[in-house]
C-alpha cells in the first residue's frame, strides 16, 4: 500500500512540476511582451521629448539672434552721437 501511495504520490509531483514549469514559461513570454511594449512607448517618448527640445531649442537660438540684431543696432546708434 505503501509502495502505490508513494507511486501516486510521485505521479502528482511530477504533473504539478509540469505544470509549473508550463506556466513559469507562458509567464516569461508574457512579461518579455510587456518588457517589449514597455520599451517601444519609451523610445516615442524620447523621440517626442527629443523634437519639441529641437524646436525650442531652434526657437530660442532665433530670439537671440534678434535681441543680438537689436543690441546691435541700438550700439552703433549711440557710437554714431559720440
Amino acid at each position: 500500500n505503501i509502495n502505490a501511495q508513494g507511486g501516486v504520490d510521485l505521479s502528482k509531483i511530477t504533473a504539478q512540476g509540469y505544470m509549473d514549469q508550463k506556466l513559469t514559461q507562458v509567464k516569461g513570454t508574457e512579461d518579455r511582451k510587456t518588457i517589449v511594449g514597455q520599451g517601444d512607448q519609451d523610445v516615442r517618448k524620447i523621440e517626442t521629448t527629443g523634437s519639441e527640445e529641437r524646436k525650442n531649442m531652434m526657437q530660442q537660438t532665433t530670439e537671440e539672434g534678434k535681441t543680438a540684431a537689436r543690441q546691435s543696432k541700438y550700439a552703433r546708434g549711440l557710437a554714431g552721437m559720440f
